[in-house]
């Protein structure tokens, strides 16, 4: 028998009330871990359209930008996600088992297409404003 589901059976509480407890943490652990996978690969597709749109405009990022990029955009995303509590009570919802499904991946793309547009949008406004003369 594995060790979590044994665990509830060996507490000091003399019904089977924590078994609640553990299902509710177990669904918890796998709806972050897929909001991990989301979480990651979206950051990283963000950070890759920024890169390569300032690439198209000549523009190349310093280390330190990097460091602030990660540090007021990614990292506060990470404190929130690290906080966040189980729920409180038991649902009918099952959690998605497998990250590649129809509906995680429709989420993602959605999000990678949102970023697109937003980068596109932003150098337009760049280029067409009087900030800077591009140098190509």
């Amino acid at each position: 028998m594995e060790a979590s589901i044994a665990s509830p059976f060996v507490s000091t509480v003399p019904n089977i009330s924590t078994i609640i407890d553990l299902i509710l943490e177990g669904k918890s652990c796998l709806t972050s871990g897929i909001q991990s996978f989301k979480y990651m690969s979206t950051a990283a597709i963000f950070e890759l359209w920024t890169v390569l749109c300032l690439y198209y405009m000549n523009i190349d990022l310093s280390n330190g930008i990097y460091y602030l990029i990660d540090l007021f955009t990614l990292f506060p995303i990470t404190l929130l996600l690290v906080i966040s509590k189980p729920q409180q009570t038991l649902t009918n919802e099952i959690p998605h088992s497998n990250i590649f499904n129809l509906e995680i991946m429709v989420s993602v793309s959605g999000h990678i297409f949102f970023s697109l547009i937003m980068n596109i949008i932003a150098i337009n406004y760049y280029l067409s404003s009087d900030i800077v003369i591009p140098s190509y």
